[in-house]
C-alpha cells in the first residue's frame, strides 16, 4: 500500500515539473505611431536555418496560431520547458503597413521551473528608399490612327524586394504572403517633341510580389488627325505601398521616342488610261470607252524596327475590294450639250489591293451624232460598312475629247458627216453625197454652224 502511494507521488512530481515554462511577453511600437493590426505566427523548425518546419507541432506557444491582435496590445510567447525540436522556433510578427519582424528562438536546455522574462518590444519600421525598376517597350515607328502599345516589365529593385523577403531559404508562412505584395504605381504620358502639352496620360497600380515582375500595359489610341512627327513617351514608377516610407520613395523615370507617320490607310479611287476604241469612231459603229480603275481599301503597316517612318518602309498588308458604280456623260461640243448618259457598275478589283483592273463601256453613236464630243467618266465607290472612306477617296473623274466622222479636209472639224473640203484658197469639193449640204465657210476655213449652200462656187467647179 505504501509503495503505491509513493509511486503516485513521484509521478505527480514529474508531471508538475515538466509543466515548467518560459514566458516572453512582447509589446509593439510603430514608426508612424499608429495603431494597426498585427498577425503573430510561430513555427517549430526542423533544421538549423528553419527552412523546414514541423507540420504538426505539439507545442502551444500561443493560440490560436496565427493570432490577430493590435499594436496597442501585447502577446506572451510561452515556450515549453523543453524545446519540441532541437532547432527551436521562429516567431513572425507582421503589422499592416510595416515590414515583417522575424524572431528566431534558438535551442535551449530544458527548463523546469516557470520563468517570466522582462517585456520585450517589437518595433515595426517602414522600408526606406523603395524603388521599382522597369524597362519601357514601345515601337519606334507607328502609324497615325493605330493604337500604340506602351509596355513595361516592372519589378521591385533588389534592395526593395529583399526588405519584404526574409533571408533566402527561410520558411515563410503562407498566411503572410500579403506582406510580400508591394503596391506599385506606373504612369505614362505622351507629348509631341518640343511641346509641353500631354496628348496622352494614363496610370495603373498593381501589387508586385517580392522577387517577381509585373507587366504594366497602356494603349495610346492615336487618330488619323494625329500630327506626324516624334513623340516622347515618359513612364514613371512609384512604390506607393505603406510599407515603404513615402517621404523618401525613389521615383524611376524612363523615356522613349516613337515616330508617328501619316496614315496611308484608306479608300482609293483612281481611273487611268481612259481611251476610245476605235480611236476615230464613225456613226452607227460601236465605240468602246476603255481604261483601268482601282477602287479598294488599303491597310498599310510601317516597319516598327525603324526609328523614322518613311513611305519607303510602309507595306500594304491587307485591304478590301470595293464595289463601284459609274456614270459616263457624253456631250456635243462646242455647245456642251448632253447627248447620252450611261450608268452601270464596274467589275471590282482583284489580284492586289494596289492593282488596276481594266474596264470597257460600250456605246453606239447614231447617224446624226458626228462632230466634236467630250466624254466624262465619274466612278463612285460604295464603301463597305467596316471601312470609312472620305468623300475624296470614293470618287474618281476623268475626261476625254474625241471626234466622230471623217475629217477629209484636215481642218479638225467634223460638223457634218460628209465634211466639206474647205481649203485656205476658198475652194472646196462637194461631199460625196450630192444631196447633202456643206456646212463650211469657204472664206475663213471655219465651221459656221448653219447649213449654207455655196451654189455659185459649186457651179464654178462644174
Amino acid at each position: 500500500m505504501k509503495k503505491g502511494i509513493i509511486f503516485i507521488f513521484i509521478y505527480l512530481c514529474i508531471i508538475f515539473s515538466v509543466q515548467g515554462k518560459l514566458i516572453y511577453p512582447w509589446s509593439f511600437t510603430t514608426e508612424r505611431g499608429d495603431t494597426v493590426q498585427v498577425t503573430a505566427i510561430w513555427v517549430a523548425c526542423t533544421d538549423s536555418e528553419c527552412k523546414h518546419i514541423k507540420s504538426s507541432p505539439t507545442s502551444n506557444i500561443w493560440t490560436p496560431n496565427p493570432k490577430i491582435l493590435q499594436t496597442t496590445g501585447s502577446i506572451n510567447e510561452v515556450l515549453p520547458n523543453c524545446p519540441e525540436t532541437t532547432y527551436g522556433y521562429n516567431l513572425y510578427f507582421a503589422a499592416e503597413g510595416y515590414k515583417i519582424n522575424v524572431v528566431p528562438v534558438s535551442t535551449y536546455t530544458c527548463y523546469y521551473p516557470t520563468y517570466t522574462y522582462p517585456q520585450s518590444i517589437i518595433n515595426f519600421f517602414m522600408k526606406d528608399n523603395c524603388k521599382a525598376d522597369f524597362t519601357l517597350q514601345v515601337q519606334s515607328c507607328a502609324e497615325a490612327g493605330m493604337p500604340i502599345s506602351i509596355l513595361t516589365d516592372t519589378e521591385l529593385n533588389a534592395e526593395t524586394a529583399s526588405a519584404f523577403t526574409p533571408t533566402p531559404g527561410i520558411y515563410f508562412p503562407p498566411e503572410l504572403n500579403a506582406w510580400r505584395d508591394i503596391s506599385t504605381k506606373v504612369t505614362a504620358t505622351v507629348k509631341k517633341q518640343g511641346t509641353t502639352t500631354n496628348v496622352f496620360t494614363d496610370e495603373d497600380t498593381k501589387n508586385i510580389y517580392a522577387g517577381t515582375t509585373e507587366d504594366f500595359s497602356f494603349l495610346w489610341q492615336t487618330s488619323k488627325n494625329t500630327l506626324p512627327g516624334n513623340y516622347v513617351i515618359t513612364m514613371k514608377s512609384f512604390v506607393t505601398d505603406l510599407k515603404c516610407d513615402q517621404s523618401n520613395d525613389v521615383v524611376t523615370t524612363v523615356t522613349n521616342t516613337v515616330n508617328i507617320a501619316k496614315s496611308l490607310d484608306g479608300c482609293v479611287a483612281q481611273v487611268q488610261n481612259f481611251m476610245l476604241e476605235p480611236v476615230s469612231p464613225t456613226p452607227n459603229t460601236q465605240v468602246l470607252f476603255k481604261g483601268e480603275h482601282k477602287h479598294t481599301y488599303q491597310d498599310w503597316d510601317w516597319d516598327e524596327t525603324l526609328t523614322a517612318c518613311t513611305a519607303g518602309n510602309a507595306q500594304l498588308i491587307s485591304g478590301a475590294y470595293l464595289p463601284v458604280t459609274y456614270s459616263l456623260v457624253i456631250k456635243k461640243q462646242p455647245a456642251n450639250t448632253v447627248v447620252e448618259t450611261l450608268t452601270g457598275t464596274l467589275t471590282p478589283n482583284s489580284g492586289g489591293y494596289d492593282t488596276f483592273k481594266a474596264f470597257s463601256i460600250p456605246w453606239t453613236p447614231t447617224a446624226a451624232q458626228c462632230g466634236e464630243f467630250t466624254a466624262t467618266l465619274v466612278t463612285q465607290t460604295t464603301p463597305l460598312a467596316s471601312y470609312q472612306c472620305t468623300a475624296a477617296s470614293k470618287t474618281a473623274t476623268i475626261s476625254k475629247n474625241f471626234n466622230i466622222g471623217t475629217d477629209n479636209d484636215h481642218d479638225n472639224y467634223y460638223d457634218l458627216c460628209g465634211d466639206c473640203d474647205d481649203t485656205a484658197t476658198g475652194q472646196f469639193t462637194y461631199p460625196s453625197n450630192t444631196n447633202q449640204f456643206c456646212n463650211c465657210d469657204d472664206t475663213d476655213g471655219k465651221v459656221k454652224g448653219t447649213e449654207v449652200l455655196r451654189t455659185a462656187k459649186i457651179s464654178s467647179l462644174h
